[in-house]
């Protein structure tokens, strides 16, 4: 596909020197940010961004992206069915789908659902979310839930931490601040918010 598009690429191994002569990358979730590479490039000042980044700057779609530990691929394919059966011009990307950027330049849609794993919300800066689901924070798993959505809170790098702050508050949508906020609700968060 890529040679189709005359993009140029490498298989088996990466030519360091271009990737240092960049202007900006893309980077693959499945790439660490710590890797020596990123390392390098953040050191010269170069941008590391996402494949979801890259592509929202190109189109004027609405953005409805659904993260969470769990229901993320079940809940992203529902919205999408519901949007396709009313007729409207959907596309489905993310960890589902084709990649956001392929559509947004071969074949753009008036809305996409997208679902976004915690590492592709890493490298996100500008990217905004019409609509932000977080998924499967349940009742019935309560104790086990709050625990581990505290110490993911806490722990969680202040980047990824500030990267679902960002795309649940531009849909208007709040999150915990600190332990005190998981803790002391009487049910289990859940953000879903819909444009006025």
């Amino acid at each position: 596909m890529l040679d189709r598009y005359d993009i140029s690429w490498e298989e088996g191994q990466h030519t360091e020197e271009l990737i240092l002569n960049a202007e900006e990358v893309v980077k693959s979730p499945g790439i660490p940010n710590d890797a020596p590479i990123i390392l390098k490039l953040k050191k010269q000042g170069t941008p590391v961004i996402s494949e979801i980044e890259f592509a929202g700057r190109y189109t004027n779609a609405k953005m409805i992206c659904i993260t969470g530990s769990n229901g993320k691929t079940t809940t992203t394919s529902l919205i999408y069915h519901i949007f396709k059966s009313a007729g409207l011009n959907v596309g489905l990307a993310g960890n589902i789908g084709k990649s956001l950027a392929l559509q947004v330049a071969t074949d753009q849609h008036d809305y996409y659902v997208i679902e976004l794993s915690s590492f592709q919300l890493d490298n996100m800066y500008k990217f905004r979310a019409n609509i932000a689901v977080l998924m499967n924070i349940r009742p019935t798993t309560w104790t086990a839930t709050t625990t581990a959505c505290r110490t993911m809170w806490t722990q969680s790098s202040v980047s990824r931490r500030t990267r679902h702050q960002k795309m649940l508050s531009s849909s208007g949508m709040t999150t915990p601040s600190s332990n005190a906020n998981w803790t002391n609700t009487g049910y289990a968060p859940t953000f879903i918010h819909s444009p006025q």
